[in-house]
């Protein structure tokens, strides 16, 4: 089966002991793609998780169906759970990102404020079901997230700009603009807070504004890595998309780990019909980030429907499409 993982990680290291270091990582780049175990079906194992009410014992369970080819039952397993366990913080938890994981993000309405309740004081917590809140649209449930973070660190950037930007999308831009302004006032001199102020200018395309604070990070830190993202974006924005071009590339060369980066100037070479640099960009890509779907599939897409047909290739095509067809 081209969907079970342990057969090419198993490949992989029958070639690591034949000195075959090319076709090692290839296979263990493949074994990534996969789920790393998928137990057998076995009918009284899965009773005894709707009968359980261990803890330990119906997280393991969900934990192992979550990273298995049927997630959606994982899911099963929490709801049930908290029927028997309805004011456990850790399954509440649980069956809330698996709402979304799953795309049953209203399902997970009725659980919102018991979990908020029993992880007042766990920040990283609070803050993880703050973003997915707003990532999946849900500004309002997102809000309420974000306030309780940023009681909890005040002086956390990441949460202070996802709380302007859920301001700003609910309709308070003026609410947004003041809480943002009054907390860059209050940390002028700090390039992590410059970082996330600049990115919520350019989200709410105040070019005027995110170049003010790129011009004040530049004085204290012009060897940030995003400082070159930050002039590509906004390049982006004015129409110079040569200029947007060159910066994400600098910005890419010096940080290839930032997805973010990778996917902006990907998407501007592809609209630009580049097709060449955007070829060399997204195998550049998957060098660093051999398992990530969206660049698998990308490729793969321009691979075999290159408007310029000296650059296809669909054996590769084939390979790349496939993997991401079946990624976990």
């Amino acid at each position: 089966r081209r969907s079970f993982g342990p057969a090419y990680r198993l490949l992989g290291s029958v070639y690591r002991l034949k000195g075959d270091s090319v076709l090692t990582k290839y296979y263990r780049i493949r074994a990534n793609d996969l789920a790393d175990y998928t137990p057998p079906l076995d009918t009284l194992v899965d009773k005894l998780a709707l009968l359980s009410k261990s803890e330990l014992y119906l997280l393991k369970q969900i934990d192992i169906a979550e990273r298995s080819i049927y997630p959606e039952w994982g899911l099963d397993i929490a709801i049930n759970g908290l029927k028997q366990l309805p004011d456990n913080k850790y399954l509440i938890s649980k069956a809330i990102k698996l709402f979304f994981k799953l795309g049953h993000g209203n399902q997970a309405a009725p659980y919102l404020e018991k979990h908020i309740s029993l992880f007042g004081d766990d920040f990283d917590e609070i803050i993880e079901i703050a973003n997915l809140l707003f990532d999946k649209g849900y500004i309002s449930q997102s809000l309420i997230y974000y306030n309780h973070a940023v009681n909890l660190s005040p002086v956390n950037p990441k949460a202070q700009s996802g709380l302007a930007l859920c301001l700003w999308d609910s309709g308070m831009q003026q609410n947004a603009i003041s809480q943002i302004t009054d907390f860059i006032e209050r940390n002028n001199k700090n390039p992590e807070v410059l970082t996330e102020v600049i990115s919520f200018y350019i989200m709410v395309e105040d070019t005027e504004k995110a170049i003010l604070y790129l011009s004040q990070l530049r004085r204290i830190a012009n060897s940030n890595v995003k400082v070159k993202k930050f002039e590509g974006m906004i390049a982006e924005v004015d129409g110079k998309y040569d200029e947007a071009i060159a910066n994400y590339e600098s910005s890419f060369k010096a940080d290839p780990s930032d997805l973010s980066t990778t996917r902006y100037l990907g998407n501007l070479l592809l609209k630009q019909k580049i097709w060449d640099k955007s070829i060399r960009h997204y195998k550049n890509a998957l060098d660093y980030h051999p398992n990530e779907p969206d660049l698998l599939e990308r490729l793969g897409t321009l691979l075999v429907s290159c408007p310029d047909i000296s650059l296809r290739d669909y054996n590769t095509a084939r390979e790349l499409s496939e993997r991401a067809f079946i990624h976990k």
